[in-house]
């Protein structure tokens, strides 16, 4: 068991600074509300929503090589995570405009804002890593933030829900008929971030600053120059480019799931905020152990056995939840009773739901860890950074697509169900790509 010390604790809380950005609002608390409420109809939602989605991961895919190169030469990096974060959090703090019957434009702006600006930052914080640790241990170090930030999502949920959306009376006197409950966790979401990054800021160790500063012209240049030299390199290793390409795929669906299972819950079964929180709250502790059984079965067997396991539970999972209509599970292979009230959990629908949905929370960790690994046990020691660095740029150089065809599908067929149906195809293609991977366990 290794001992963290204090820079080693400050920088991993800036993962449980930042996850109520993406578990508060992107997925169970703000996203549902602005869809189905502010908007008003969940078709019209769900299609908006992607559409800002897939053009936030727009931005994020051509300014990550131009950032990524930043971090490699520009000195510091703290004083970007903080602006970054700074951006962010300022930003989110837009999206308490957000209500029916108002201008729509400010929380959208201000989502795609933050959204650009959070994952601009997370760029500037994994480049830390390798110097405030050693190279056995980064894994472990890695781990170990993204756990304690499956937490920082929880805690902020269990306030929201404790405090301000399950009592009649909410704290600090907020006006449930006017939503402000859920438009106030964007404003919580924003006080996190900023006050967890703080201990980093003052005491996780940086890039020294006598470091020359290159003119911001050519760290773009030579962004893109050396994202450029690295795509021709890995053309001379198949294994690899067939793994990113197969990632890249599964990846895609992963990140679209997880964005828009909140969403769809509450289209088609009508669930409240206080049973969506709670929904959330079991999927992220399922989560959680999903990682460390994963983990284990990593080690025992193989990373490529670890992430095919994975990805086709999440499959099987995500078939599982489309296939279920108001009279029937499995593509009417199980006929259900229909749900006749709002509640949470008073239909045979929603027990299959949440069947598969603890399914599918539980592949999400196993997935994304694994997928790591096995990048680390193909890629040639003399080609981890380099490769590293592409492996971090596939998995966002095409996050636009799946919430784009979530948006597009569901505009042309007017239906909820089949634009997350649509993922489907993201995890069938990635899964036999995956399978022409060689894995050096």
């Amino acid at each position: 068991m290794f001992k963290w010390n204090k820079s080693q604790i400050s920088w991993a809380l800036f993962d449980w600074a930042n996850q109520p950005f993406f578990t508060v609002i992107t997925t169970f608390i703000f996203a549902p509300y602005f869809t189905n409420v502010v908007i008003g109809n969940s078709v019209d939602g769900q299609a908006i929503w992607g559409l800002l989605s897939a053009i936030s991961a727009g931005i994020i895919a051509i300014l990550s090589p131009i950032f990524g190169s930043m971090a490699d030469v520009r000195g510091p990096r703290k004083p970007w995570v903080f602006t970054f974060s700074l951006i962010g959090s300022i930003s989110c703090l837009g999206l308490w405009y957000g209500q029916p019957d108002h201008n729509i434009y400010l929380p959208m702006i201000s989502f795609m804002v933050a959204t650009i600006a959070i994952e601009i930052a997370i760029i500037f914080n994994n480049a830390m890593l390798p110097i405030i640790v050693e190279t056995k241990k980064m894994g472990r170090l890695s781990g170990f933030a993204w756990g304690i930030g499956y937490i920082g999502g929880l805690v902020p949920l269990f306030v929201l829900m404790c405090f301000f959306i399950i009592p009649e009376k909410p704290f600090l006197g907020l006006d449930k008929s006017l939503y402000e409950p859920e438009r106030f966790s964007a404003i919580l979401t924003s006080m996190w971030v900023i006050l967890f990054i703080i201990p980093m800021l003052f005491f996780t160790k940086d890039k020294d600053k006598s470091v020359q500063k290159i003119p911001l012209l050519d760290v773009v240049k030579f962004g893109f120059s050396n994202l450029k030299d690295t795509l021709k390199s890995v053309r001379n290793y198949k294994n690899i480019w067939v793994y990113l390409l197969a990632r890249t795929l599964y990846n895609d669906g992963i990140l679209a799931v997880i964005a828009f299972s909140g969403i769809y819950a509450v289209a088609i079964f009508k669930w409240d905020t206080a049973g969506l929180g709670i929904f959330a709250i079991i999927i992220n502790i399922v989560a959680f152990a999903g990682c460390m059984i994963g983990g284990w079965f990593d080690d025992k067997f193989t990373s490529r056995k670890t992430v095919t396991l994975s990805v086709s539970l999440l499959l099987i999972s995500l078939l599982g939840i489309v296939s279920i209509s108001e009279k029937s599970v499995l593509f009417g292979m199980i006929p259900i009773t229909p749900k006749t009230d709002s509640y949470f959990l008073t239909s045979q629908g929603e027990y299959w739901f949440m069947f598969f949905g603890v399914l599918l929370g539980f592949a999400f960790g196993p997935a994304q860890s694994a997928s790591r690994t096995l990048m680390a046990h193909i890629t040639p020691k003399e080609k981890m950074t380099e490769f590293f660095g592409l492996f971090a740029f596939s998995g966002k150089a095409t996050g636009f697509l799946a919430p784009l065809l979530i948006s597009i599908v569901t505009v042309a067929t007017n239906s909820n169900r089949w634009g997350l149906a649509s993922i489907l195809l993201f995890f069938i293609s990635g899964l036999i790509i995956l399978q022409f991977v060689e894995d050096d366990n």
